[in-house]
């Protein structure tokens, strides 16, 4: 990756970070934890080029990935750690986020 997550550098120093699939997709996102109280989730895609050359179809595929932001949410206190354990054994993952002072449990 040459360029860093959009916002990730606004919001004072990653404290931490997590991968995993929050939105059942299949697909790994990268959660991130800051010092400035964010939790900032980041979903990743791929940028896909077509064009047509001598009247001949011809796909160009550039294979440049990009990360856009799915899901952010500030908190009182600055993100120590973020994790993901089924607590309540439902089959489903909680994602388990602890600042300096709390722990915050959410249902994904």
């Amino acid at each position: 990756m040459s360029k860093p997550l959009p916002l990730s550098g606004n919001f004072d120093s990653v404290l931490c970070s997590h991968v995993m699939d929050v939105d059942w997709d299949g697909e790994k996102e990268i959660l991130i934890g800051t010092y400035g109280r964010q939790v900032i989730i980041y979903k990743q895609g791929m940028f896909v080029q077509a064009y047509y050359r001598h009247a001949h179809p011809f796909l160009k595929v550039t294979g440049t990935q990009f990360y856009t932001i799915l899901w952010k949410r500030q908190f009182a206190y600055p993100i120590y750690r973020i994790v993901h354990l089924d607590l309540n054994r439902d089959g489903l993952d909680e994602l388990i986020v602890t600042t300096m002072y709390g722990v915050h449990i959410f249902q994904v």
